[in-house]
């Protein structure tokens, strides 16, 4: 809607003035841009935790570092998803082979387009 946030300060002129002739401006206005949120500072800094960007915030550990202390923190996607675990296989303890040669794993790849020194294209 074309609308923005201000922050305003006034600040009372001094009652010197160098051109008498000039009407005074009875107050200043400083305008000062919103910080970015919890969320886009989580991603900026590779998705450090919550914790690490609120000790940056704390003890002043980074030039230009302004968030929006009133933003939420939500809880990251891409985060959540790459502290799951899948276990690659089923365990089958009820089947387990014990004698040798009982079970044979082979990767068998071919036929390659250039052939080995012996002749061999597998």
């Amino acid at each position: 809607m074309n609308l923005y946030h201000m922050l305003l300060k006034a600040i009372p002129i001094s009652t010197r003035q160098k051109h008498p002739q000039e009407t005074p401006n009875p107050q200043t206005n400083i305008a000062t841009k919103q910080g970015l949120s919890w969320q886009t500072w989580h991603h900026r800094f590779g998705h450090i935790g919550y914790s690490g960007l609120q000790q940056m915030l704390d003890e002043n550990l980074v030039n230009g570092f302004d968030v929006d202390c009133e933003s939420i923190k939500p809880d990251c996607r891409a985060c959540t998803e790459a502290k799951q675990t899948i276990n690659p296989f089923p365990k089958e303890s009820s089947s387990r082979k014990v004698e040798p040669g009982a079970i044979t794993h082979t990767d068998l790849w071919g036929p390659c387009p250039t052939v080995s020194i012996n002749g061999y294209s597998y």
